[in-house]
């Protein structure tokens, strides 16, 4: 599991609907990491949840699976 030092968690600014993302790399789930760079120029969706293993946040990821094939559709990687 991925925790950013608690330094950084303060130094971080909001994001509202509209603002570019900050650029960021984590690791997935196989641990390579990700960065947001890797698709520059391509629509992405960025998902934030707030507790691991809630039915709220287990949910919402279902979710974006089941509208996998909508969001190809629509370019989104």
């Amino acid at each position: 599991m991925f925790m950013a030092p608690r330094a950084n968690m303060l130094a971080m600014t909001a994001l509202t609907v509209g603002n570019l993302a900050p650029p960021f790399s984590l690791p997935d789930q196989d641990g390579t990491s990700v960065s947001l760079g890797d698709y520059a120029g391509r629509r992405v969706v960025v998902y934030f949840y707030p507790a691991d293993d809630t039915p709220g946040c287990t949910k919402e990821a279902c979710q974006f699976n089941d509208l996998a094939e909508d969001y190809a559709a629509l370019g989104v990687c």
